[in-house]
């Protein structure tokens, strides 16, 4: 039940998110070069952590599923990481730990959270069903 919670909790920012990166990924497709590939990579794994993410709303899955949901949150966090650290580097962090408007700084950093979280849940999950 936390997950499910937890889930929505994180879609609300991470689907006006995806929309903000859908939009990215019409505008830089047609323009991509050799430096802009890690930018369109991060892209697409950041949209396999809001599918995962959204694959995580069923509670009851098949084991296949289950690891699919695995994989995609994983991407997702990935895709997360890559972006925070190759796009912006450390300023991005500096401004979500130093900001004054701690609500912006929860819009990123609460979905970033719970997506880790979650990730790890379903892993101990797949770890005790694969025993």
């Amino acid at each position: 039940m936390i997950n499910i919670i937890l889930t929505l909790i994180a879609l609300i920012p991470m689907t006006i998110f995806l929309y903000m990166v859908l939009w990215g990924v019409l505008n830089i497709t047609p323009l991509i070069d050799s430096g802009e590939t890690l930018f369109l990579i991060t892209m697409i794994f950041w949209v396999c952590g809001n599918i995962g993410l959204i694959m995580n709303l069923k509670q009851s899955k098949k084991r296949k599923s289950e690891v699919i949901n695995f994989i995609l949150l994983f991407f997702g966090v990935i895709g997360l990481f890559m972006f925070s650290l190759f796009e912006n580097g450390w300023n991005l962090w500096n401004w979500i730990f130093t900001t004054r408007h701690p609500l912006a700084s929860l819009i990123f950093a609460l979905p970033f959270i719970i997506k880790i979280f979650l990730t790890g849940a379903k892993a101990k999950q797949l770890r005790l069903l694969y025993k």
